[in-house]
């Protein structure tokens, strides 16, 4: 058990170091990322060039590593496995080549899509320049961790959302009110009421150094005066003190690297927060008042008509309270609402920030909205002004930022003519009642699967949603709040049975999963699809779903169809124009793990990114280019 909002790990650290990797199978924890460790003393090393093009051991591992890809759970098929992401990293290069001889890279669409995230890994860079270089651990520090680590707490803590609701269950302790019978007062409003009464345990490190200070300082049956923790307040009994006085050698060593972790860590906060006062003193951006009124009441408005999060304490904005906000807020959508440098944030950019960060209020007061909002303007004027002394000290050039930018900016130039493909082809009528009769006929296929999906437009919801499932929340109760897919939302995700080629990637790989795997995110055209099977059969004769209930799914599944066999068609013509070299030994030499995952990468100064670009699994050129290629599993 623990109490909300008291743990935290605060990962300052970007580059290289800190990463946030959603494991499928269920945990969720934190790494130090090194992929190139099992890349030999080069990570560098070339597995394949696609013309002037390299694929390094380095991208290759982050990329397998660090994103989901199917099948990845079969130890028995890695080395098919790594030759066919291969190909499909091979078709990306192809791809970015290619536009990248049409002059794509010059266009605005392209510039503005990898100036945001190379304006992050700028910032990145930066904070390793003022920040990480400038923290030392020295070995006194460390023995005082380690001592420090030899004490373990036993606890209660009391949960409240105002200072003056913690302020009074401290002045009844001071009374000489039992800590036991305030927990147990209705009439006390704390928060953590199904954990109020419970012993938790800690150690060093698990809580922030202000609760853990206090602790340390504290006589057993103590209580804390009023502790702040972000939105929250605390007051907590020392319940026990349980110490080892046994130090030894051998063991400090043991514990060394953690130890170290979390000094630097917290070291590194500080550090940050140091910089930060002296080098934004001063700053300012111009908020244009009538547009943050407007905004604020609006967000105000879609807020008090959600239900709070139970799990949470808070109130979020979902994508049907982004919608009426942005109803709401229409005649306004494109005036100026701040101001920073030479950036300009609209009242519709600014909404779309507020939805693709999850925001969040802990209740539904216009206090709580404003102070959420005045928080995210003062994060991007931070972030602006952070950026352009990156981008002043020439940090755009750093060799750690062109090596992370080199696999986004072929990325992008591959995604963006993908989209000029797709600009270029449509679904008529005749196309669509066509295929609605194959759907019919399909109906007659050996085997009928139904799903359970939550259907996301973006990465943040992606890992709310992935946190939420890994904390055992119901997968209906998510998929009705968050999924785009509106038809199945209202009925908690599911799909009812259908035949396994009737929705392209979602049925092909959910065709090979078991009653009650689940997988994702698997990026599809509408989005990133998170789905579980919970049903297969052999096809009943039933009711099949009307044309006009489907038009819209029909149109998307000919209009995926049509981008995938021109992009297949100009792959296979591309494999032959650029000259393709696998260095097959080292492929098959490369480590790789066997558990899909899906990994973001934290940001030095705050903001997080995915870890890797996704890759599409574009293979059907592969025997074009080379016929005798073994089948993929």
């Amino acid at each position: 058990m623990s109490v909300p909002g008291l743990y935290r790990v605060r990962l300052w650290r970007g580059g290289s170091g800190s990463f946030l990797r959603i494991i499928f199978a269920g945990a969720l924890f934190t790494i130090a990322a090194e992929a190139h460790s099992d890349t030999g003393s080069n990570p560098n090393q070339q597995v394949a060039k696609v013309g002037s093009r390299v694929i390094t051991a380095r991208e290759f591992l982050e990329r397998y590593e660090f994103l989901p890809w199917p099948q990845r759970h079969r130890k028995d098929a890695a080395g098919a496995l790594k030759r066919e992401f291969l190909y499909a990293l091979i078709a990306e290069k192809l791809l970015a080549a290619d536009a990248l001889e049409q002059g794509m890279s010059r266009e605005g669409a392209y510039r503005g899509k990898t100036l945001e995230v190379e304006s992050g890994f700028v910032r990145d860079a930066l904070y390793r320049d003022e920040v990480v270089r400038e923290v030392k651990v020295t070995d006194a520090e460390l023995w005082e961790a380690y001592r420090k680590s030899k004490v373990e707490f036993l606890i209660k803590a009391l949960q409240f959302r105002k200072g003056s609701d913690a302020q009074l269950a401290w002045n009844l302790v001071r009374s000489e009110q039992a800590f036991d019978s305030i927990a147990a007062d209705d009439s006390v409003p704390v928060e953590n009421e199904e954990t109020r009464n419970d012993t938790l345990q800690v150690r060093f490190g698990d809580y922030v150094p202000q609760v853990e200070d206090s602790l340390y300082a504290l006589r057993v049956g103590g209580v804390t005066p009023p502790l702040r923790v972000d939105d929250h307040f605390y007051v907590i009994k020392l319940v026990r003190r349980i110490s080892d006085p046994v130090l030894t050698q051998d063991e400090f060593a043991e514990k060394r690297h953690d130890l170290e972790s979390i000094l630097r860590c917290r070291k590194e906060q500080k550090r940050a927060e140091e910089f930060l006062h002296e080098f934004l003193a001063g700053t300012k951006g111009v908020v244009k008042g009538e547009s943050l009124k407007a905004v604020a009441r609006e967000i105000h408005r879609v807020l008090a008509e959600s239900l709070p999060d139970a799990s949470r304490n808070r109130i979020w904005l979902t994508l049907d309270g982004c919608d009426k906000a942005r109803e709401a807020l229409a005649s306004r959508w494109s005036d100026s609402l701040l101001a920073v440098n030479d950036s300009v944030w609209t009242v519709g950019r600014f909404v779309k920030l507020l939805y693709d960060d999850n925001f969040s209020v802990p209740d539904s007061s216009m206090r709580a909205v404003r102070n959420g909002i005045d928080g995210t303007i003062t994060l991007l004027i931070r972030h602006s002004y952070l950026t352009r002394e990156g981008y002043r000290r020439q940090l755009q050039y750093d060799p750690s930022v062109r090596e992370d930018m080199a696999m986004w900016e072929d990325n992008t130039l591959a995604n963006i003519l993908k989209e000029r493909v797709r600009d270029t082809i449509d679904a008529s009528e005749d196309e669509m009642k066509a295929h609605y009769q194959k759907y019919r006929e399909e109906l007659e296929s050996p085997v009928e699967i139904n799903i359970r999906e939550v259907l996301l437009d973006n990465l943040q919801s992606v890992d709310e949603v992935m946190v939420r499932l890994d904390a055992g929340e119901a997968f209906e109760a998510l998929a009705r709040k968050y999924s785009e897919r509106t038809w199945a939302a209202r009925k908690g995700g599911e799909f009812g049975f259908f035949p396994v080629h009737a929705l392209g990637d979602i049925g092909a790989v959910a065709a090979k999963l078991k009653v009650g795997e689940r997988y994702g995110p698997l990026q599809i055209p509408e989005g990133y699809s998170i789905f579980e099977v919970i049903g297969k059969r052999m096809p009943p004769t039933r009711e099949v779903r009307s044309f006009e209930g489907m038009r819209s799914e029909i149109r998307a599944a000919i209009l995926n169809a049509k981008e995938h066999k021109l992009v297949t068609a100009a792959l296979g013509k591309l494999s032959k124009r650029f000259e393709i070299m696998i260095n097959e030994r080292l492929l098959d030499s490369l480590k790789v793990s066997s558990v899909p995952m899906m990994t973001y990468r934290y940001l030095g100064f705050g903001g997080r990114t995915i870890a890797v670009p996704f890759v599409e699994r574009l293979l059907d050129w592969v025997p074009e280019w080379k016929p005798e290629s073994v089948p993929l599993p």
